[in-house]
C-alpha cells in the first residue's frame, strides 16, 4: 500500500480496489473488492509472477504445485506452526544450531517441483536456518547462491556481527562485488546453463540415437538437464522511497 499511495496521488497508476474489509485510512475514495462484487477480505496476500512469454504449460505445473501444498494439511498452514517462523529472520546469531529453522522433511513448493523432475534454484538471501541441519539445498533447491542470514553488508557480505555469510551451496564462498550485482549475475549465468541445456536437447531430439548405446545416453542425458526449471530470486536491496535523499546520496558515494 505505502508503494502505490506517491504514483496513485500523481496520476501515474490507479488503484482500483482494497482487498481489507473496511476502506483503507490513506485511500478513502478507492472501494473495496466486497463492494464491487469480490467476495475477498484480506489485509494482506501473495502473488506469483512470471514473464509474459512464459509457457502455458510451465504455469500450470507451477500453479498445480501451489494448489497441491495449498491444500495438504502438512503445508497449507500459517507459518507460525513451523519452528523459527515466529523467529524470522533467522539471523547469524543462529548460526550452528539445530533449532530453529525450515524442517527439511517439510514439504515446500520447490520441493513439490524438484520431485515432478523440474530444475530448481535459489540465488539471493534465504534466512531460514543455517547448514548443516537447515538450508536450501535441503529443502527442495538443486542450487543456492547468496546469504544465509537476511540482511549483510552489499560489499564485504558480512553481518552487523562482523561474520562472513555469503555462500555458494553448503559452502562459504568468497567473491568481491557488490552483492545486488552478483546475485543478479549468478541469476543471467544460471539461465544460461538451463537455456544450452535446452538447446543440446532439441540437437540430441534431431540426431539419430540409433548408432551406439553412447549417443543414445547422451542424448538422454541431455533431455534429462532440459527439464522445466524453477528459479527463485531473492534481493537484498530495498528501493529507495520518496523523501530519503540522504540514503540516496549515500549509496552513490560508495
Amino acid at each position: 500500500m505505502t508503494e502505490a499511495l506517491e504514483p496513485h496521488r500523481a496520476g501515474k497508476v490507479r488503484v482500483k480496489a482494497v482487498a481489507g474489509a473496511p476502506r483503507a485510512p490513506q485511500l478513502p475514495e478507492v472501494p473495496t473488492l466486497r463492494e464491487q462484487g469480490v467476495a475477498v477480505d484480506a489485509s494482506a496476500w501473495f502473488a506469483m509472477y512470471g514473464p509474459g512469454a512464459l509457457p502455458p504449460a510451465q504455469a500450470r505445473r507451477i500453479s498445480l504445485a501451489v494448489q497441491t501444498a495449498l491444500k495438504e494439511p502438512v503445508t497449507a498452514r500459517w507459518q507460525y506452526r513451523l519452528g523459527g517462523a515466529a523467529e524470522e529472520p533467522i539471523n547469524s546469531r543462529r548460526r550452528g544450531s539445530t533449532t530453529p529453522g525450515l524442517p527439511p522433511e517439510h514439504p515446500t513448493l520447490p520441493s513439490l517441483l524438484q520431485g515432478a523432475g523440474d530444475r530448481t534454484a535459489l540465488i539471493g538471501k534465504w534466512h531460514l536456518g543455517y547448514p548443516p541441519a537447515f538450508g536450501p539445498l535441503k529443502s527442495g533447491y538443486d542450487s543456492f547462491f547468496g546469504p544465509i542470514s537476511g540482511g549483510v553488508d552489499y560489499f564485504t557480505h558480512c553481518v552487523s556481527r562482523g561474520s562472513h555469510d555469503l555462500w555458494l551451496g553448503e559452502a562459504e564462498h568468497a567473491q568481491p562485488c557488490c552483492l545486488t550485482d552478483l546475485i543478479t549475475d549468478r541469476a543471467v549465468a544460471w539461465l544460461g546453463e538451463v537455456a544450452d541445456a535446452a538447446d543440446a536437447a532439441d540437437a540430441a531430439n534431431t540426431a539419430d540415437t540409433a548408432d551406439t548405446a553412447d549417443t543414445a545416453a547422451a542424448a538422454a542425458t541431455a533431455r534429462e538437464n532440459a527439464a522445466p526449471f524453477f528459479l527463485r530470486l531473492h534481493y537484498t536491496a530495498h528501493p529507495t522511497g520518496p523523501g530519503k535523499p540522504a540514503t540516496t546520496r549515500r549509496w552513490r558515494r560508495r
